[in-house]
């Protein structure tokens, strides 16, 4: 073989010995980029897990709720009248008072007529700089 040849094998084997180590590099990185998004997904199942749904503790909770309300209007009902416990049971329970029309607003004081439109001059504005400089003629090339 001839040393041309022999520099050519030895330059492709370092070539390849370079590539390959760069691979194993690769390698190693998506590795340990793969270890660590398995760590984020079993997280994330951890924290999907106790967020669920808790539709059905609302509704119980709701339901409770309800029978304490029914039970504390029957007994103003009964304290105060049909009337003043609805009015008072409104001013409390925020859906009861959506639930109400209100009543008209209604003022002895004439409502605001709108004011009058001033008229105002304009301000004078100041000439341009240009009108402000003397003309002393060192553009004009006929003086």
């Amino acid at each position: 073989m001839t040393a041309v040849a022999v520099v050519t094998v030895v330059l492709a084997v370092l070539v390849v010995l370079i590539l390959a180590i760069y691979l194993v590099a690769v390698i190693r990185v998506l590795g340990q980029t793969s270890a660590r998004m398995n760590t984020v997904i079993d997280s994330l199942g951890a924290l999907t897990e106790k967020t669920r749904p808790i539709g059905p503790a609302v509704g119980s909770i709701n339901g409770n709720l309800s029978k304490a309300s029914k039970l504390f209007s029957g007994l103003l009902e009964r304290k105060l009248g049909p009337q003043e416990a609805a009015e008072l049971v409104s001013d409390v329970d925020p859906l009861v008072a959506a639930q109400r029309t209100p009543p008209e607003l209604k003022s002895d004081r004439p409502s605001p007529r709108p004011a009058a439109a001033r008229v105002t001059k304009p301000k004078p504005r100041r000439p341009p700089i240009s009108a402000a400089t003397p003309d002393w003629g060192w553009d004009d090339p006929e003086r």
